[in-house]
């Protein structure tokens, strides 16, 4: 092979590469990549708890990134605990892949990785409280 048939395949190769390595980027830019918390959106979500009772709240995460949970607001008894799923709708269902036993009013909020997507959350009073509870969450989502 003569030098200039050698130069000419380089500059092929490094054609193809640079193609692959401006394709693969353009893929990735296009996911979204991960969002930082701090530029998350905030929804809040209200409603009420019979004793034993369980709600359900749904969202959509833009991009890969974190959600946060958070109990803002929960009366007449504001000592009680709540239960909760992180899920994702399944037809008419919120089909939970994990859990917090317990969550108290503006303790530190549940975190979990999400991708984009829809997603669901599930709330329940354990059977502690002898009344309707009302309620508002935080859900703090890419």
């Amino acid at each position: 092979m003569s030098l200039m048939s050698l130069t000419a395949f380089a500059r092929t190769d490094m054609s193809h590469r640079l193609a692959v390595v401006l394709a693969a980027s353009a893929m990735l830019a296009g996911c979204g990549g991960v969002t930082d918390p701090s530029s998350n959106t905030v929804e809040s979500f209200s409603g009420s708890l019979s004793p034993g009772g369980v709600a359900v709240h749904g969202f959509s995460a833009g991009k890969n990134g974190e959600v946060q949970l958070k109990l803002t607001a929960i009366a007449p008894n504001a000592a009680s605990l709540i239960g909760w799923f992180l899920g994702q709708p399944v037809g008419s269902v919120c089909s939970p892949f994990t859990s917090i036993s317990s969550a108290g009013l503006n303790t530190a909020p549940f975190s979990y990785p999400v991708n984009k997507g829809s997603y669901c959350v599930e709330i329940l009073e354990p059977g502690t409280s002898t009344v309707v509870q009302s309620y508002t969450i935080q859900v703090s989502h890419p």
